[in-house]
Order: structure tokens, then sequence, then C-alpha cells
């Protein structure tokens, strides 16, 4: 929900709010009434608007292949990442963490590169 959808919603419940603090007429009622099913619609729209921005990025995450299969490159064992961290740590005097901090930092900015990539291309398809 963005910052004029929050206001929005807001607003329709304070007026609510207000129109709640008497005894409220029949047509004060119903105007209730028209004012919560309006909030209602607005939060719906809004679901349904997260849930196409998420269809899209689905769309979007299926264009990018994994480059590490899992049958090819196997997973590490807990034994595996204890050594290497052990020998990073005795023969070069850095850990395992900085290591996979420096990696990720690098693949997660390879990564932001080509989704703005594939989100432009989708973009100028439309």
């Amino acid at each position: 929900m963005n910052k004029e959808e929050y206001w929005k919603i807001r607003d329709l419940k304070e007026l609510i709010k207000i129109h709640e603090k008497d005894e409220p007429s029949s047509i004060t009622r119903d105007y209730i009434q028209d004012l919560r099913i309006k909030i209602s619609l607005l939060e719906e729209g809004i679901q349904e608007g997260r849930a196409e921005r998420e269809r899209e990025i689905i769309e979007i995450m299926d264009c990018f292949r994994n480059p590490y299969p899992k049958d090819i490159f196997l997973p590490i064992l807990k034994e595996e990442y204890t050594a290497i961290h052990i020998l990073l740590l005795k023969h070069f005097g850095v850990t395992l963490d900085r290591v996979s901090a420096d990696l990720m930092r690098r693949a997660r900015d390879i990564f932001k590169e080509e989704l703005i990539s594939k989100i432009k291309e989708k973009n100028e398809k439309k």
C-alpha cells in the first residue's frame, strides 16, 4: 500500500468515526455503509495490484536460468564449510563470512543489473 492509498483509507475511516459518534440517522447509516464498501473495494484493489506485481516479478524471475544447478554443483556440507573457514583463516587471515559477503555483494549487484534489464525489456514490449 502506498502513502496515497493509506491516507485515502485512513480518511474514509475517520469519516466513519465522525458520523458514528452521534446516533446516526438511516441516511447517515447508509452513508457509513457506503464508506465501508468503498474502503473494502480500495483494499481489494490494493491486494489485486500487489498480486499483479507479484505475478510480474515471478514472470521476470522465470527468465533467469540457474547457472549453478545442484546436480552439477553439489551443496557444501557443514563440515566442509568449517574446514574451508579454518583454511581461509589460517592461510589468508580472512574468515569465510568475509569471503561469502564479498561474493554475495557481487552476485547481488550483477543480479540487480540483470533484473533492471529484464524489467526494461518487458516494459518495452508493452
